[in-house]
């Protein structure tokens, strides 16, 4: 009889983390059964470093296991400490390369599952892929995968996205008023943040030229220290945009100390005086209080398109050298030199090759938001801004396109329901 359970999870990169993490193991621990909630983080190129720290302080997570423990874990023999091995269990894929789990599932010789987003391996290792949308299922068809193994539930960041405090109180609390607000998120990756801070207060400085009333809110990622953002903020990369932006030395700053919460934001000035709020976390307050937002691609798009939220995606190869890569490039990228070379040759061509960048428009294969990318200059982006802010027809236009792409809630009940079938099947039904 079936009571007790390992559920052992792979997961990465702060997006899959926040996104797909969070719902999944809260809808898991709700099951009849008791569970042990293992999470493993392996390597990955886009880590920021602070993954563990984060799922550390999940309330659903019993133990986390970082890159090293991974490694020895799954490719030496003998026990991890920390680890109990129960006699039933189940292998989670969330994140990362597929032969991660498969490790795993070798090792603990548990049955094993995979929520993807049409990403395929290792085929008769895993029960089920589960799935968030058709297309990404027929993906997966295509690639030979049995009908049978394959169920679309729905996507977790629909169940991730859920403020916990209306955008008015929000409003208040940061003094915002009914003041359009403009929401700045430099991502989860340290290297973003060199250029990124500088540059996303440019574009507040020539939108505020154009709408002066215009206010903005810097969403700081938990995956990122205070020293990261002061690094941003007087950095070689600030140094280096000096030129461009007539940007002096002190001319930015934090103002006080730390990166805190909507009740106690940090300050960032900028150059003509201006204090722009810094928060850390409370991302989704802060996205349904905002009205339009400045993104990198990748797991905030769709969050804030969940929420109705329009947003100018930006995919900057000012330096390429920066930004990370998968796989082989991504070793290849780590070598000095020629990697910083490789980067500047192959990101244009992985920018020219995909259409679209932003989740919401590859969904829908269409731009229902816009997309800057190659380089990208502040004038651009500050130029996007104004024109959505002031066409409120094309606005709420593109703010209903976007709930309509995005599809519906409880993706995560329907994963801990094949969890439990799964589990269930293997080690029979009570």
């Amino acid at each position: 009889m079936l009571k007790l359970a390992n559920i052992v999870i792979t997961v990465n990169s702060p997006g899959e983390v926040s996104g797909w993490l969070k719902p999944a193991v809260k809808a898991i621990k709700a099951l009849p059964l008791e569970t042990v909630i293992n999470v493993f983080i392996p390597p990955c190129t886009f880590a920021s470093g602070k993954e563990a720290d984060v799922v550390r302080q999940m309330p659903w997570v019993d133990k986390v296991f970082g890159p090293t423990e991974f490694l020895k874990f799954t490719l030496l023999r003998g026990s991890l400490p920390g680890f109990e091995k129960l006699p039933e269990g189940l292998v989670l894929f969330l994140g990362g390369d597929l032969t991660h789990a498969w490790l795993l599932s070798k090792k603990l010789h548990y049955p094993a599952i995979a929520y993807t987003e049409g990403l395929t391996n290792w085929v008769d290792s895993f029960e089920r892929f589960m799935m968030p949308y058709p297309q990404m299922a027929e993906k997966a068809l295509q690639k030979g995968v049995a009908a049978a193994k394959i169920q679309i539930v729905g996507n977790l960041m629909l169940d991730a996205a859920q403020p916990q405090m209306e955008s008015d109180q929000v409003r208040r609390t940061l003094r915002i008023g009914d003041r359009p607000l403009l929401l700045f998120m430099p991502g989860s990756r340290p290297g973003h943040f060199e250029y990124l801070v500088p540059f996303y207060i440019r574009v507040f400085e020539i939108v505020k030229e154009k709408i002066p009333e215009i206010a903005a809110v810097f969403s700081i990622s938990p995956f990122i220290a205070d020293d990261v953002i002061r690094q941003g903020m007087s950095g070689p990369m600030a140094q280096l945009l000096e030129q461009p932006f007539n940007y002096n030395p002190g001319d930015t700053g934090i103002v006080n100390g730390s990166i805190g919460s909507i009740e106690n934001p940090g300050l960032i000035t900028t150059k003509s005086g201006q204090q722009i709020p810094a928060v850390r976390g409370h991302q989704y307050e802060l996205m349904a209080a905002a009205n339009l937002a400045i993104s990198l691609p990748g797991t905030n798009t769709f969050e804030l398109a969940a929420l109705g939220v329009p947003a100018i995606v930006i995919f900057p190869l000012n330096y390429p050298e920066r930004i990370p890569l998968e796989g082989i490039p991504g070793l290849i990228g780590g070598i000095p030199i020629l990697g910083k070379a490789l980067k500047r040759k192959l990101l244009p061509k992985i920018w020219a090759k995909n259409k679209f960048t932003a989740w919401p428009n590859r969904l829908a294969q269409e731009f229902i938001i816009p997309e800057l990318g190659g380089i990208v200059t502040a004038e651009a982006v500050g130029s996007q801004v104004v024109r959505l802010l002031t066409d409120k027809e094309e606005y709420q236009r593109i703010s209903n396109r976007l709930q309509e792409v995005v599809g519906e809630k409880a993706a995560a009940s329907r994963l801990a329901g094949i969890v439990w079938e799964v589990l269930q099947q293997k080690y029979g039904r009570q």
